[in-house]
């Protein structure tokens, strides 16, 4: 109960069968929203990121970027 007072929304507990485990990460998931949902355009004070062109403005200068450096940097969702 101390996981889920300090912010967790489940847990298991040991022994676990890996069916439940993949049950429970699959629930999670539908949880967060979709990519779909996410901005297609971002500012961030001088600075705004195209997601759908891949490119980056500032002062008027335009910089490409590639899948690879545009590519989410956190954990796989």
């Amino acid at each position: 109960m101390a996981a889920l007072d300090a912010g967790a929304d489940d847990f298991v507990t040991r022994p676990f069968s890996t069916p439940e485990l993949m049950a429970r990460i699959r629930a999670a998931l539908r949880r967060v929203p979709s990519a779909q949902s996410s901005p297609k355009k971002v500012r961030v004070g001088e600075v705004m990121i195209d997601f759908e062109e891949r490119t980056v403005l500032r002062e008027n200068v335009s910089t490409h970027l590639t899948p690879k450096e545009l590519r989410p940097t956190g954990p796989p969702p």
